[in-house]
């Protein structure tokens, strides 16, 4: 649909853009007798940005977020696994860091009195903790789960921040560290 104030912009189909994408996950499990393992996983993969972070406002015009690319995902965790005759157990240790996200979001500013479209690249987190889970056979019908984790979870990086009105092509900041 065009809209009236992006005329050459808002009306047919997007440039088209291309991410090449790839993932490796390994898995390593180590028998220390036949009711304990420690367990490892990893995995390193990327992905494109989610298309509703792509575009500066999409209700409005054609226009995509500068600085565009694949986000970046490390992860692994080690476990010891337990499995004893009434109870089984796992005890984990997780890290998982995300690079290179895009996050777009409109809203109301009440200063500039227009919805404003504001988009940040750069946005790095880090996930870190640990996860433990018990099972316990009271019976040979009833069954009882804990299970208990903690973490971490951080923004560890400073994004670039571009911000723009919704309804004209004015920038109010570019390329603004966060």
């Amino acid at each position: 649909m065009q809209n009236g104030r992006f005329r050459d912009n808002s009306l047919g189909e997007s440039q088209k853009h291309n991410f090449f994408n790839y993932g490796i996950k390994s898995g390593l499990t180590y028998k220390i007798t036949g009711r304990h393992l420690l367990v490892l996983n990893t995995t390193y993969n990327t992905k494109a940005p989610y298309a509703r972070n792509a575009f500066v406002s999409p209700k409005t015009r054609d226009q995509i977020v500068p600085n565009l690319e694949n986000i970046e995902i490390i992860s692994g965790d080690v476990s010891y696994v337990f499995r004893l005759p009434n109870i089984k157990g796992r005890l984990t240790g997780f890290y998982t860091q995300i690079n290179n996200q895009v996050w777009a979001r409109s809203f109301y500013h009440d200063e500039y009195r227009t919805f404003v479209n504001y988009m940040m690249t750069n946005v790095d987190q880090l996930f870190t903790g640990i996860e433990f889970g018990l099972e316990g056979k009271i019976t040979s019908s009833w069954v009882v789960n804990a299970t208990f984790t903690t973490g971490n979870y951080l923004y560890n990086s400073r994004p670039i921040a571009t911000i723009t009105r919704d309804n004209s092509q004015e920038v109010i900041a570019e390329n603004k560290t966060i």
